[in-house]
């Protein structure tokens, strides 16, 4: 009996942990957005961390939003971007329903309705907020000709 208890109490701490785990990443998700908002007015020159393709003239970013595996900094167009590719179809709905909310969260409702394009290779569906002078955009890509390979991005403008 006792064993039995000691599982069961593992198996609650564990779930225990794994709830303050994501509620810990939601909660660093929107000072995470707002230094990169903050940023905005010098370009992002404060997030680059090196240079990362010469061909792209890129930077990694200091700065890395929860939920997404790249971020980098384009001083040419003045774009911090995060992203997530290569997914599945239900991780891609996944990230792209936390990603949103996140956002939601951090800056209230979208500044417009939902809007998608239904493109030849791919449908890109966009949402948007308006923040202290930054446009914040939620694009989600997926792929028709290899659906394996759908795309989540938070673009700061």
């Amino acid at each position: 009996m006792k064993s039995i208890h000691c599982v069961l109490g593992m198996s609650i701490l564990l779930a225990m942990s794994c709830a303050n785990t994501a509620q810990a990443q939601d909660n660093a998700f929107c000072p995470l957005l707002k230094r990169a908002i903050e940023a905005k007015p010098k370009g992002f020159a404060n997030l680059k961390v090196k240079p990362f393709h010469g061909s792209t003239k890129e930077w990694d970013a200091r700065v890395k939003l929860p939920g997404t595996q790249f971020c980098r900094v384009d001083p040419n167009r003045k774009i911090f971007n995060c992203w997530a590719t290569g997914l599945s179809a239900s991780w891609t709905a996944e990230q792209s329903a936390a990603l949103k909310a996140n956002l939601t969260t951090c800056l209230g409702q979208p500044a417009a309705p939902e809007k998608t394009d239904d493109m030849a290779a791919s449908r890109r569906t966009l949402l948007a907020w308006e923040s202290d002078g930054a446009r914040i955009e939620l694009v989600t890509r997926v792929g028709k000709a290899k659906p394996e390979k759908h795309s989540v991005f938070v673009y700061v403008r």
